[in-house]
């Protein structure tokens, strides 16, 4: 991704400053992924192999080209980076999730929600998708939270690789409509 385009995709809201994540970002991306606190909802609750971070990033250029989207770097403003917010594609189904992470001294502070926001604001207004999923892990409280805030609805509890999980989705008119109404 080129310098220009990674400029043109950032995303800003009153708070944020999100950034397309290239290699380029990979020793942060992988530092926070790695960390405890956030490794824990991430990777089947393992720390992920630098492979894996590579293989991650690799599939966020490659939805960066077909759609414009990616995962981006959440930055507060003039800092550094405190997580990550943006799409991949799910392998076996093909369909576009929801992925964020923070660092844990910024929950509680709605961030993950005003990141969240932005970014469907681009899959939806943007590239035009129709439908965006969001998973997260039984216990995680936190971002079954957020899914529910954003106006996603629990479509199903199912285990993904052997993990009890909530599924989630969202329509474009659904959130188009909440986003009229907010």
């Amino acid at each position: 991704m080129t310098a220009s385009l990674r400029s043109a995709l950032t995303l800003s809201t009153e708070r944020l400053e999100l950034r397309p994540l290239t290699l380029l970002d990979f020793d942060k991306l992988y530092a926070h992924w790695s960390a405890p606190e956030v490794g824990r909802w991430l990777f089947d609750a393992q720390t992920p192999t630098r492979e894996q971070v590579t293989d991650e990033l690799g599939q966020s250029l490659e939805l960066f080209d077909t759609l414009g989207l990616a995962i981006w770097g959440v930055y507060a403003p003039l800092g550094p980076l405190i997580g990550t917010c943006g799409f991949l594609r799910i392998p076996e189904t093909g369909e576009i999730e929801l992925l964020f992470s923070l660092d844990p001294e910024h929950w509680g502070q709605g961030y993950a929600h005003e990141a969240s926001l932005a970014v469907l604001d681009q899959a939806f207004l943007t590239a035009g998708l129709d439908r965006v999923v969001g998973r997260c892990d039984v216990p995680n409280l936190a971002s079954k939270r957020l899914l529910e805030r954003l106006g996603m609805t629990l479509d199903k509890r199912e285990p993904i690789r052997g993990i009890d999980c909530f599924h989630f989705s969202l329509e474009a008119e659904d959130y188009l409509l909440g986003r009229e109404d907010a």
